[in-house]
């Protein structure tokens, strides 16, 4: 088609731009879905011709891009296929939007029926011997080969239940200062028994008073664990430093789980299972490898 046909078929001026041009395509479009619907419309000698239309627009936009054709009977594109091209051109955001849609709705029946499942498996089990919260940051997908090290290194015991609260070293905004707060209230209604913090976080809680003194839990404790592992710290009842917390990074239970990072175990201050939690942390802390 000629290039002066083709701006006038459009009714834009030859200096127009691609989104000019586009924009125009798109209301004559819509202009003609309009005047389809409306049967007195549809009889008017304003109708415009559709297949003219898609090879006007066609040419401007070629013409735009730089890209001429010699001869629009050389033309390689079937005005079925030029059709097609527009309708997924226009129609392009509600298709992509729609598979948007599917795979999150995809995404949250599945999360659903997993932790269905997840609920089941535990309500099965029973009580759990022990509850166990890794706070920072630290990464939820390995929860089941951990529940299974946890099961090696305890065969005795029921299974463990394990949460998660994530938590950045460096809070950037505001929304970061909320989960914060979020967390301690998390963390104050959960009741875990022990919590393992990364060393960042450990720091900060400490002084809180919220967690038991080990030394006096168990007298023995300072001879069986390597020094190196210990963390003394004074909270503000203290008279000097006691132990509070238990470095077990190096445990077997974190083996080949890229778990990186420092993980520092406390038992919480009210926790019921007192020895179990003790037991928990003298063993992971001893065996490594």
């Amino acid at each position: 088609m000629d290039i002066k046909k083709a701006y006038t078929i459009m009714g834009i001026s030859e200096d127009a731009s691609l989104n000019e041009l586009e924009d125009r395509f798109l209301i004559l479009i819509k202009r003609e879905k309009t005047a389809r619907e409306n049967s007195s419309v549809q009889a008017s000698e304003n109708k415009i011709d559709l297949d003219q239309l898609n090879e006007a627009y066609s040419t401007l936009k070629n013409h735009l891009h730089g890209i001429e054709f010699p001869s629009e009977n050389k033309s390689s594109s079937s005005p079925f296929k030029e059709k097609l091209d527009h309708i997924f051109y226009y129609y392009k955001f509600h298709m992509i939007g729609g598979i948007i849609l599917i795979l999150l709705a995809s995404s949250v029946i599945s999360t659903i029926i997993d932790r269905q499942i997840e609920k089941a498996q535990i309500e099965e089990q029973g009580p759990p011997a022990l509850h166990v919260m890794f706070y920072g940051e630290f990464d939820s997908e390995t929860e089941t080969s951990l529940q299974s090290n946890f099961a090696n290194l305890f065969p005795d015991w029921n299974h463990i239940k394990l949460e998660y609260i994530h938590s950045s070293k460096e809070p950037r905004s505001q929304q970061d200062y909320g989960t914060v707060v979020k967390n301690q209230v998390v963390m104050a209604t959960s009741k875990p028994d022990i919590i393992i913090f990364d060393q960042y976080h450990y720091d900060g809680m400490v002084t809180l008073g919220s967690f038991v003194r080990l030394d006096e839990l168990s007298t023995d404790i300072e001879e069986k664990i390597d020094e190196s592992k210990l963390n003394f710290n004074q909270v503000e009842e203290d008279d000097r430093g006691y132990l509070y917390g238990v470095d077990i990074t190096d445990s077997v239970v974190f083996d080949d789980l890229g778990m990186d990072g420092e993980k520092v175990a406390i038992i919480r201050k009210g926790s019921e299972k007192m020895d179990t939690a003790l037991e928990f942390i003298k063993t992971t802390a001893t065996q490594h490898n």
